[in-house]
């Protein structure tokens, strides 16, 4: 019986899937198909009403299936599926920028900041913001636009709001079933309060203990109001940046700190995670770095 779908290297590399509406199986070559997996008990929406899936060619690459006109995104072997807001045409971080009158071009990423952004990212900066990552765009009727660092959103009365990205992407990885996930499950365990002194404070809203560097970081460039309490511990574990390297860090409710010993520049020791970058990927608008 030929299948209804095949893709390659979904839920592993070597081999490919068919998606029937029995299930899914697995095969070698031209097979024969294997036992049903069951994996297919998992899916999103009934194998039936797939009409289209692809995956890309690493072991543990995302998943995407359309089904019923319905986009969504597998990942931990389909132990997760997450329903896509599915943009007509290129997604927002693949589109030319937007020259309207009041935006902001930035070259080096060759994209514009969205006129209703523009004081906002003057205010924040280069090293809080980072440089925008799409062009601004409607997401369930809310004008929002990703730069390296944050996600910025338009919200009542024309007030610009971080998105808490922070807390989006811990919780994204905390539900990872691999190692990795255990890391951050731990990372985000309450601890006991402690006293107050000097170099450190405890959020008793979260149960985290913010220390120096990273305090003096976090005072500096707009605490509460810009990154938001701490909603970790500080722990040890890459970044994302494709160099393989652990880094110290501490996720906030807007943003993650990074402790980075090897810059030679004093200023850079420490810096903010790339998660708006990170979100892209997460969101399937763009690859991994390094990737």
């Amino acid at each position: 019986m030929c299948p209804d779908l095949t893709i390659g290297a979904a839920f592993g590399g070597g081999r490919s899937y068919a998606f029937l509406p029995g299930g899914i199986y697995s095969f070698v070559g031209r097979g024969p198909a294997e036992t049903r997996l069951a994996i297919g008990d998992r899916l999103p929406a009934p194998a039936a009403t797939i009409s289209d899936a692809q995956a890309g060619p690493n072991p543990g690459d995302p998943v995407f299936i359309l089904a019923a006109g319905q986009l969504y995104r597998g990942s931990e072997m389909g132990a997760n599926w997450r329903l896509l807001t599915v943009v007509q045409g290129p997604t927002p971080n693949l589109l030319p920028p937007n020259l309207a009158k009041g935006a902001v071009l930035v070259p080096k990423t060759r994209h514009a900041v969205g006129p209703a952004f523009a004081a906002a990212y003057e205010k924040l900066g280069l090293a809080v913001a980072g440089y925008p990552a799409t062009e601004a765009y409607l997401e369930n009727g809310t004008l929002s636009q990703d730069f390296q660092r944050l996600r910025l959103q338009v919200r009542g009365y024309g007030a610009v709001k971080e998105v808490p990205l922070g807390t989006a992407l811990f919780a994204f990885q905390a539900r990872r079933t691999d190692s990795t996930g255990a890391l951050y499950r731990r990372a985000g365990q309450s601890v006991a309060p402690v006293p107050a002194a000097s170099g450190r404070r405890y959020f008793a809203v979260t149960g985290h203990v913010l220390r120096e560097p990273l305090l003096g970081y976090w005072q500096r460039h707009g605490g509460l109001a810009v990154f938001g309490p701490p909603i970790s511990e500080v722990f040890r574990a890459t970044n994302g940046d494709g160099s393989g390297r652990v880094y110290a860090m501490q996720y906030f409710a807007n943003a993650r700190l990074e402790l980075h010993p090897e810059s030679r520049d004093p200023q850079y020791a420490i810096a903010l995670g790339l998660l708006g970058n990170d979100s892209l990927v997460a969101r399937g608008w763009a690859s991994a770095r390094g990737a």
